[in-house]
């Protein structure tokens, strides 16, 4: 009989403790969350002299989040120059200037904790400063900017990745040729693009010079994907459980197996 009871006393505790356990996790789920997020902003070159580049951008932080004011208590920005040829005598200094409504930026330039109240957004730039030699051979500057949330899930490390052309192939220049079944098939060279261009400016800049009546115009997935936004750095996927359990029965060549 004193068994029967005890037994029954652990069931009824487990089921009472599986309840209250999934009552707290369907009311963390409710909650907002963190949502902030910085735009990838606009580009553009304000200084172009052969030994001297001054690229700026102008970028905002945006607290999507419904009910939470988010912090910003950190934020830094890392280049990476892409080039056709040696970067070994070029430098490049940054800044990250805040432009909030309601505190000016410190003069020496310290990121200071900030908090982007409900629904609202706030503007910063970031200036990079390069010198060196054979600086028209630099094709791209990728920034990455990396900066700290802090809210109710504690502080949570995000990164936004942003590449900015330095370099644009000549639109009028004749592309080779491909004969395919019944068509001819010319390639058409772009600058790399990113999330900062347009598809229908991308065709009119790059295709239209050398379109005829009755062309097909296409484009790939991938760079369509990288010009809508859709672009995801490794860094940024986070595979659930299933995913990380049926991912060894596809081919390891292919996407789906990562």
């Amino acid at each position: 009989m004193i068994i029967e009871i005890f037994t029954t006393g652990i069931i009824v505790l487990t089921v009472l403790l599986g309840l209250g356990y999934l009552a707290l996790e369907l009311q963390y789920r409710s909650r907002p969350g963190n949502a902030l997020e910085l735009t990838s902003g606009e580009w553009h070159l304000a200084v172009a002299e052969p030994e001297n580049y001054l690229l700026v951008g102008e970028m905002e932080l945006c607290n999507r989040t419904k009910s939470l004011e988010i912090m910003v208590p950190e934020i830094q920005a890392e280049v990476k120059l892409l080039s056709g040829a040696s970067l070994e005598k070029v430098n490049y200094q940054t800044q990250i200037i805040p432009f909030h409504e309601d505190a000016p930026a410190r003069p020496d330039n310290y990121w200071f904790a900030y908090i982007v109240k409900v629904g609202k957004k706030t503007k910063l730039k970031i200036s990079i400063d390069i010198h060196g030699e054979n600086l028209d051979q630099l094709k791209s500057a990728w920034i990455k900017v990396n900066y700290i949330t802090y809210g109710p899930q504690g502080r949570i490390p995000k990164t936004r990745h942003i590449v900015v052309p330095l370099k644009f192939p000549d639109p009028k220049a004749i592309p080779n040729q491909r004969e395919a079944q019944n068509a001819a098939v010319f390639p058409i060279r772009t600058h790399l693009l990113t999330e900062l261009d347009d598809p229908i400016e991308i065709v009119k800049r790059y295709v239209v010079p050398h379109a005829q009546p009755g062309d097909i115009v296409t484009i790939g997935e991938t760079p369509l994907a990288l010009m809508q936004g859709r672009f995801r750095h490794p860094t940024d996927v986070k595979p659930g459980w299933v995913a990380k359990r049926i991912c060894y029965f596809f081919l390891p060549t292919s996407s789906l197996a990562t």
